[in-house]
């Protein structure tokens, strides 16, 4: 008996070591996304296709990027891969390596992860740290960017509830307007992206039960990426019917909202809003704290600089959070 657990003890200590140093060396760069990666060592059972591989420098070993593996061999010790994102300041060479990394945990993605970079934002994987994601949702002011959820995946909080149909449909609601009497539905469709930009486009409508109108409004949303540290969230919204938060008939909204990634993930928030309708200009500032499922936020807003006073067209103070699973 003894025998047989130290054994099997041997055996699961072997698989994880052997999971925990799969390494790979890029031997050929298949096309323009693809490259071959092969060991000197056998591959853990454990990779398989879709694993997430972090791709660093042969001479720093600094992290150029991301791939997911789209074909394993173990007998020949190769895996073919599509690389998804890489740094804007680096190629990917013959010679750079390849390693299995697991972002589910923050913990677990060990110091080569320590500083928070745009580039290295993963798309397509639920499962990993919100830490990684790219940015959905920037609290009750900012709203949406064009981004959406993956599929399957649910963001949970008193500003916003949505979930994913698909990694292009996602479906949301606004709990602190049907908490106000405007029962709301929102469905949002990203018609495309790519390493720079993203595009999306929604509609919402809502019933609001106090003035007895309809609402409804409709959004274009596009982000873009101008380097390593800054992202830029573009919003224009046309709006239409009597809101709690709107009242007039018809106005128009233009919101340009920063982004600005910390060495810890968390986030810097802050930009411009032009309302057409009052002509008015303001402004938002706000810090996210990021986990690996929860995000907390704390906003300052002026909906009109030169309002100095509390409320919406003057100056609001936020908390606010949300979980993503």
């Amino acid at each position: 008996m003894n025998t047989l657990i130290a054994f099997i003890a041997s055996t699961l200590f072997n698989f994880s070591v052997a999971h925990a140093e799969d390494s790979f060396e890029i031997t050929t760069i298949l096309n323009e996304q693809s490259i071959l990666l092969e060991s000197t060592d056998p591959i853990s059972p454990l990779l398989h296709v879709n694993s997430l591989l972090v791709i660093k420098s042969q001479e720093t070993r600094k992290v150029l990027g991301y791939a997911h593996a789209t074909r394993v061999d173990l007998e020949k010790k190769t895996v073919e891969a599509t690389v998804h994102t890489h740094s804007a300041a680096a190629l990917i060479r013959i010679h750079d390596r390849a390693e299995f990394i697991d972002l589910t945990q923050s913990k677990m993605s060990g110091v080569e992860m320590n500083k928070g970079r745009q580039d290295l934002i993963v798309r397509g994987d639920k499962n990993i740290s919100s830490k990684y994601k790219p940015q959905v949702y920037i609290g009750a002011i900012a709203g949406q960017t064009a981004g959406t959820l993956e599929d399957k995946e649910w963001l949970l909080g008193p500003s916003l509830m949505a979930y994913g149909m698909n990694e292009r449909w996602q479906l949301a609601t606004l709990p602190y307007l049907d908490i106000l009497g405007e029962v709301n539905t929102q469905i949002k469709y990203k018609i495309a992206e790519r390493e720079d930009y993203r595009v999306s486009i929604s509609i919402q409508s809502a019933q609001n039960f106090s003035l007895h109108k309809p609402v409804g409004s409709g959004s274009i949303y596009w982000d873009t990426y101008s380097n390593s540290k800054f992202s830029t969230y573009h919003q224009l919204q046309f709006s239409s019917g009597g809101s709690n938060l709107n009242a007039n008939k018809v106005s128009a909204d233009l919101s340009i909202t920063n982004s600005y990634i910390t060495d810890s993930w968390n986030r810097f928030i802050f930009g411009p809003n032009l309302n057409f309708e009052r002509r008015s200009v303001g402004g938002l500032l706000a810090y996210h704290w990021v986990w690996d499922q929860l995000t907390a936020s704390i906003s300052a807003y002026s909906g009109d600089f030169t309002n100095i006073r509390l409320g919406d067209d003057g100056y609001l103070f936020l908390l606010d959070f949300w979980y993503r699973f």
